[in-house]
């Protein structure tokens, strides 16, 4: 009775061989050889992307090629998402509401920023109302005199922030997550804006904290910001 050959049953054996042969030679050639697996793996990769390129033009493709051969499309589409997402980091800015009662928070948003909040629009939490022509010229004095700041610095501050609005975190509110789209290299400006009435039953020390975080879409904490409340006495 004739014996039947096992599919490869000569080759394994012959590629256990030469397998082992070269792991020895490596070894014989010493450790140094690790630091060019990438360069191998990568100069691998890069032959058989050419195999592939070859026989995508041969006249006689190699055998069983539709099993693994896709066609690349002749045009790519980028969606006008994607080149945004390619171009600037999205980022979740979490405002939580101020636990003091008598301490109010409003923000003045980057002329850029502002655009992209309608009022129509607005993230959840997150208020807007008009810029009262007095706050303005108090942060203006405040800017001025009390920071001693030049007036080419408020003209500075002018194009920078849209002075036309402000916004607010609803205090019934868990908070705000507002977005922010912010290009390599660059940044965001937003102003906080403090105020009180005159306090009472002030107790000494801390009277809130405010905490600011700045995370990724998906959560990830990237930086933030605490900010302390204290009662003083203006000169």
């Amino acid at each position: 009775m004739a014996a039947k050959a096992r599919p490869g049953g000569i080759m394994k054996p012959f590629c256990d061989a030469v397998t082992a042969t070269s792991t020895l030679a490596l070894f014989a050639l010493g450790f140094d050889w690790l630091r060019w697996t990438g360069t191998i793996t990568f100069a691998a990769l890069l032959a058989l992307a050419a195999t592939v390129a070859i026989d995508e033009r041969a006249a006689f493709p190699v055998p069983g090629r539709a099993r693994w051969h896709r066609r690349l499309p002749d045009q790519l589409h980028a969606s006008v998402r994607g080149i945004a997402a390619a171009g600037a980091a999205v980022y979740l800015l979490l405002l939580p509401p101020l636990p003091h009662p008598e301490i109010r928070m409003s923000m003045l948003l980057s002329q850029a920023l502002s655009k992209r909040m309608p009022a129509a629009n607005l993230p959840k939490g997150l208020k807007v109302a008009k810029l009262a022509a007095k706050d303005l010229e108090r942060i203006k004095e405040y800017w001025l005199k009390r920071e001693v700041r030049s007036n080419a610095s408020w003209e500075r501050f002018l194009k920078t922030y849209d002075t036309t609005r402000s916004f607010s975190v609803d205090p019934r509110s868990k908070g705000v997550e507002l977005p922010l789209s912010i290009k390599a290299n660059a940044r965001e400006n937003i102003l906080l804006l403090f105020r009180t009435g005159e306090l009472r039953r002030v107790a000494p020390g801390v009277l809130a904290t405010l905490t600011l975080m700045q995370t990724t879409t998906r959560r990830k904490l990237v930086g933030g910001s605490t900010f302390v409340c204290k009662a003083a006495k203006l000169r």
